[in-house]
């Protein structure tokens, strides 16, 4: 499930490009949040966590970031 999430984040990313290239910039913006959303629930997954089934992950994410040792990558782009 997963690598489904990474799939279809790639997916809503190339959509995004092709948005931005015909310049509808409201999809880009919604196709953008939707690739970083699916990246989010991937990485929940990544660590067994079962994320809140709304579309809103980022909490859950939050809540698990000092009881879950994050990997090295996760931990330099993690900006707050």
């Amino acid at each position: 499930m997963a690598k489904a999430y990474i799939s279809d984040a790639e997916l809503s990313l190339e959509e995004a490009q092709n948005m931005l290239d015909k310049k509808y910039f409201h999809r880009v913006v919604r196709r953008s949040q939707e690739c970083v959303e699916l990246s989010i629930k991937r990485i929940l997954r990544l660590f067994g966590i079962e994320y809140p089934k709304t579309p809103e992950a980022s909490k859950a994410l939050e809540r698990i970031k000092f009881q879950v040792k994050m990997p090295k990558w996760l931990n330099e782009i993690w900006t707050y």
